[in-house]
Formats: structure tokens, C-alpha cells, sequence
């Protein structure tokens, strides 16, 4: 008995559109692949007056062999909370991307103009969040001019005061204050959890000075042990007269009142 083969027969159709069907699979697969697995943002200056221009750095690591090229600026909201839009540039082959971590780093130019803290969102051409950080922008004035930065007593050029100042909290200041005693000994005092006062440019925080205990492994030099706020030693004052210029008063705890200890007339020190 001879059977008859009968070969399927394959649609003209589907022919037709296959290379295009084949086209859009490796395409998407490409679109679906390219999610950063980890970015930040780098901004410098991060705190400036108005009108300042910023580099703006974004940068991680992209989880395959096709990191972004650029970036540019989306948009800006003017609606609290304000927030610049970025863009990250991806290019798009037809050529299977290597499936390798790949470091990247892509920066752009900005310059904001209104005082206030501006929030920064990266995107990715898929519209998924790459990276976030934020800038903050002074109008120059003491009461909204961000402190970060290390100051020293302006009529001796001594003492050295090292601030970290918030900028998504503005009322927290951070830092640190080398002083010397009587015996010529360094003294330091350490602040955080400030406030601002009802006056907006006067901050006020406890002030702690920090100690080590005895240590063995330091007997021909300096080195690095942990230490302790062992005890307050009263309130630090900084008055912000500009973002420039700032007094620093350390006040002891009396009574019937606080009794004014020293006070210091500090500058910034340009690095």
C-alpha cells in the first residue's frame, strides 16, 4: 500500500511577517533587559545661590552590555514638592546586547533659579526610576544659605568648625568644633539635632565634647579608637550673618540663665 505524505503547508502570512515578528522579539527583549540595577547622582556644587550653574553626574551600573549614552533635562515642576526631570539616552540596536554588568557615567549641565530645595528624578527610556538625589539653592542670604563646609575663627585663623548641613532638612546641622584649652590641649566638641530658632538664621544645638579612654596602641602617636560624648557641655549658637560669614557662641547651662562662654567670628574656608 503506498501512502501519500501530506507536507503541512505554512501561511504566506505568517511568512511575510516573521522577520518583523523576529524584529520586535529581540527588540523587546532588549527593552526588558536594560533596567538599572543601581544609580545615583552626584551634584556639584550641591548647594549654590541662584543662578549657579551645577554638574549634574549620574551614574551605576547598567546590567548589560548597552549603558546609556547621556542624559538630558525632561522637565522641571514648579509645584511643591519641585522636582527636575532626567532623561537617561539608550540606544536601541537590533544587536542582542552582552549580558555583562556594565559601569556607567553620564553628566549634564544645569543652572536652577528659584531658592529652595529641588528634588531630582533619572529616568529610563521605559519611564522606571534610575536614580533620585536632590539640590538645594540659596538666595544668598543668611537665613537660607546651606553651612556645609569647614570654618575657621576669622581674627586668629584658629579653631576649625566642620559643618554638615542638610538639605532636605534644613534646620539640622551636624559637625564638629576643634578648640584648645588652657593647658594648650585640643578639645573637641561634637553637635547634631540642631533647630532653628524663632530668628531663621540662628541655629541651636547641644553641644557634647568627645573623649576616648586610655589606650595603649597610641603611645607614640595619634590614631584612630572609637570614642564618646561623654558629657554636654553646653548649647552651640550659629548665627548666619551671610552664606560667608557665620558667629559661633557656646553657651554653659546656668542659672538663672544660660552664661555666655566664648564667641566667635568664623569664615569659610574656600577649598
Amino acid at each position: 500500500m503506498i501512502q501519500k505524505i501530506i507536507q503541512p503547508r505554512t501561511n504566506r502570512s505568517f511568512r511575510a511577517l516573521a522577520p518583523l515578528l523576529l524584529m520586535l522579539a529581540v527588540l523587546g527583549t532588549s527593552v526588558q533587559a536594560q533596567n538599572v540595577t543601581s544609580g545615583s547622582v552626584e551634584v556639584v556644587p550641591l548647594t549654590a545661590a541662584a543662578n549657579t550653574a551645577r554638574r549634574i553626574s549620574v551614574y551605576g551600573v547598567w546590567p548589560n552590555g548597552c549603558p546609556p549614552v547621556g542624559a538630558t533635562v525632561a522637565s522641571e515642576t514648579t509645584t511643591a514638592p519641585r522636582t527636575l526631570v532626567i532623561r537617561l539616552t539608550e540606544v536601541f540596536t537590533l544587536v542582542a546586547c552582552t549580558q555583562v554588568l556594565t559601569p556607567f557615567r553620564v553628566e549634564l549641565d544645569y543652572t536652577p533659579n528659584t531658592p529652595g530645595v529641588l528634588h531630582i528624578n533619572v529616568l529610563q527610556a521605559s519611564g522606571r526610576v534610575a536614580a533620585t538625589g536632590m539640590l538645594g539653592v540659596s538666595d544668598g542670604s543668611g537665613a537660607n544659605a546651606n553651612l556645609s563646609g569647614t570654618w575657621i575663627d576669622a581674627p586668629s585663623v584658629g579653631s576649625l568648625l566642620v559643618i554638615t548641613h542638610s538639605v532636605a532638612q534644613p534646620a539640622t546641622l551636624v559637625g564638629s568644633w576643634n578648640l584648645f584649652g588652657r593647658d594648650g590641649q585640643p578639645r573637641w566638641y561634637f553637635f547634631h539635632s540642631s533647630r532653628r530658632t524663632p530668628v531663621p538664621n540662628i541655629y541651636e544645638a547641644e553641644i557634647h565634647e568627645y573623649q576616648s579612654a586610655p589606650n595603649p596602641d597610641c603611645a607614640t602617636s595619634a590614631c584612630p579608637v572609637p570614642g564618646f560624648t561623654g558629657k554636654q557641655v553646653g548649647i552651640l549658637r550659629v548665627t548666619a550673618l551671610t552664606s560667608r560669614e557665620i558667629i559661633v557662641e557656646h553657651w554653659l547651662n546656668g542659672f538663672p540663665g544660660n552664661i555666655l562662654a566664648q564667641r566667635s567670628a568664623m569664615k569659610r574656608v574656600d577649598l
